[in-house]
């Protein structure tokens, strides 16, 4: 669409343009309703809000403002730089959860095959001392009789479901929402690097809303809804909100929240005073952006070690289990 408009393609014949070009059979979709919604008589932004399933009330907001001052192309071509930003952004965090729980599952997985493979021997030294195992063996052979019964399988899978559901039911509700949304910010390892991502969103869509004209106010409740984390948007963004309606400034409505570093408030506070917030936002953006990829590759460097540990503190319980029957009944032997 931007490089479409800055050829003076028209709103109309960049749509149809990019439903032509366009391989994905949902967009195509949503595409062909907002060029439906155009000729029943609705303006571009308007459109634009009403699909929802693909677009935000960020871009409506930016094309409203793109509307209202004339400069659709240079609005659609900072959204364009934007969401690049932003899907490079979301594909880092996509890696950063996802690789942990790999690992996970991959050593879980490991230890079953392990304790399936030591059942025998164990079974084998349980007759030998008739019974009289140490209590690290005996508590591995129930574990791997668990986990060589197929009822164990049912039973976790039922427990998952139930978990799954739960949690769904939970987030459903208002409360939940917010506790859930909330505990991302405390969660070890990845709470910091969470909030260091939703910092950069801020600074990111404030940059872009205030260049393109989007007012203070507005620009503040769409920061809530764009990050997409409910307590973000209720108790601190929702804070920002109403100090800034109160008559206070962008930079001390962000002190008192408590939320933010200390340095964006205070060169927000510089921005204001100069008449140069956006610029200021910008060299934000770039510098926490530079922060949030030295954050991941903390995360990864400390995470592994982690995992490592934890792997080899299980494995090594389990080898402890199967070979401390053996010294026993070596030491029967000699004795």
């Amino acid at each position: 669409m931007s490089a479409l408009a800055n050829a003076g393609f028209g709103t109309m014949r960049s749509i149809k343009t990019c439903i032509q070009q366009t391989s994905e059979p949902r967009l195509i979709k949503e595409l062909e309703e907002i060029s439906n919604r155009i000729e029943g008589g609705l303006s571009y932004s308007e459109a634009v809000r009403q699909s929802k399933k693909i677009f935000t009330s960020f871009h409506a907001s930016m094309l409203k403002a793109a509307e209202a001052s004339g400069k659709l192309p240079e609005i659609l071509e900072t959204l364009a730089h934007y969401e690049e930003k932003e899907d490079r952004l979301r594909r880092q965090m996509k890696a950063a959860t996802i690789y942990p729980i790999f690992v996970f599952i991959f050593s879980l997985l490991c230890m079953v095959l392990l304790m399936e493979f030591l059942s025998p021997l164990l079974v084998t030294l349980n007759d030998v001392l008739k019974g009289e195992l140490p209590l690290p063996t005996r508590v591995l052979m129930r574990i791997s009789s668990a986990v060589s019964n197929p009822v164990f399988y049912i039973a976790l899978a039922l427990f998952i479901i139930a978990i799954i559901y739960l949690y769904k039911y939970y987030v459903s509700t208002p409360m939940g929402k917010l506790t859930v949304d909330r505990l991302k910010f405390k969660i070890p390892l990845y709470g910091s690097l969470y909030k260091k991502v939703v910092i950069i969103q801020v600074c990111r869509i404030m940059n872009t809303l205030l260049v393109s004209g989007v007012p203070a106010v507005m620009t503040m409740e769409l920061l809530g809804e764009v990050s997409g984390n409910f307590y973000f948007k209720e108790r601190i963004m929702g804070e920002v909100l109403f100090r800034i309606q109160e008559g206070d400034s962008v930079s001390s409505s962000l002190r008192d929240t408590e939320f933010f570093p200390a340095l964006m408030v205070s060169m927000i506070s510089i921005g204001e005073q100069s008449g140069h917030l956006p610029d200021v936002i910008l060299s934000l953006s770039n510098m926490y952006e530079f922060d949030v990829d030295i954050a991941i590759s903390n995360f990864y460097a400390t995470l592994e070690p982690v995992l490592i540990f934890t792997m080899g503190l299980i494995t090594f319980f389990i080898l402890m289990a199967a070979f401390l029957p053996i010294y026993q009944i070596i030491g029967n032997i000699t004795n």
